[in-house]
């Protein structure tokens, strides 16, 4: 229950002093994982449940991001109107710039001077 309440409390709470204060879920796991080695000592590295923790980290981060993206693309769509029909081949052509570049959906493109 306390983990909710930092995730949910801190924003406005710090907003209301001015500080634009964000805890996000990787950043809440990462302390956690960090919090446990530091009760735990240093025999925590030898256990395989410490380590199938610190491999979830990223795994969140990804499923944070795909989940936002998501949820944006389909706000875009509907408010753009996109037909039904068209919905599935637009989202094909996102699948597959998806496959052939990934890096396109996590750097900006680079900036050509005119």
């Amino acid at each position: 229950m306390s983990l909710g309440l930092l995730l949910g409390l801190t924003p406005p709470v710090f907003g209301f002093f001015g500080l634009p204060l964000d805890v996000r879920h990787v950043t809440l796991s990462a302390g956690q994982v960090a919090a446990a080695l530091g009760t735990l000592g240093f025999d925590a590295l030898h256990h395989s449940g410490f380590w199938w923790c610190v491999v979830a980290i990223p795994l969140t981060g990804l499923l944070n991001v795909s989940v936002s993206f998501a949820l944006a693309l389909r706000v875009a769509i509907r408010s753009r109107g996109v037909r039904v029909k068209d919905r599935s081949r637009l989202l094909r052509a996102l699948g597959r710039r998806l496959l052939r570049q990934p890096g396109r959906f996590l750097w900006p493109p680079s900036s050509s001077s005119s």
